[in-house]
């Protein structure tokens, strides 16, 4: 299996290592690379700047929970992948030929009549569904007038017992004279 490098091998620690330990490596390295006990040495720098970064993130919990759950899918996958053999720097003999192709040749879509049937059924069931699901306009009855001729019904009192009376309809505003006449009882 690949080694994976982590943060916990920048720091030479164990995976499981509690945060005691983890701070006295981290202190043990800084001293060893500080810049200014390598004054002008690139190499040191750039160790520190590792260093640091290693420790800054194994020194918080929820990003050291983060890195190990990182580590566990690295692992998974490395592990996957040597076990599917999806290698491609395998040593090959003299005598290896490729394993004979199981796919079949490719038809064109429009010539395969599965994908025509597959089409044919769902414009039909589309059709289908509208058809059941879509109701035709109601209009309302002064739309009607027009096309039928006829007059629509008029509405009838809500009572109970089916009185011939008809609904009042609201007429025009009336004007500040006929407010002063009394209104008659009658139903226009």
């Amino acid at each position: 299996m690949a080694k994976i490098h982590t943060h916990y091998d920048n720091l030479k620690v164990a995976r499981g290592a509690p945060q005691e330990v983890i701070r006295a490596a981290y202190k043990a390295l800084s001293q060893k690379y500080h810049p200014d006990k390598n004054q002008g040495d690139e190499k040191a720098a750039r160790i520190m700047a590792i260093v640091n970064t290693a420790y800054n993130i194994l020194s918080d919990p929820v990003r050291r929970k983060e890195h190990d759950e990182w580590i566990a899918a690295e692992e998974w996958e490395v592990e996957w992948l040597e076990s599917s053999g999806e290698e491609g720097a395998r040593p090959r003999g003299e005598g290896w030929e490729a394993p004979p192709s199981l796919a079949r040749p490719r038809r064109s879509a429009l010539r395969d009549p599965k994908w025509w049937f597959g089409i044919g059924l769902g414009a039909i069931a589309g059709a289908g569904a509208v058809l059941l699901l879509v109701q035709p306009p109601r209009l309302l009855p002064a739309a009607r007038l027009p096309s039928t001729g006829r007059r629509p019904p008029r509405p009838r009192c809500p009572c109970r017992h089916r009185c011939r009376r008809p609904i009042p309809t609201p007429g025009p505003v009336p004007s500040a004279r006929s407010a002063l006449r009394p209104r008659s009882r009658r139903w226009r």
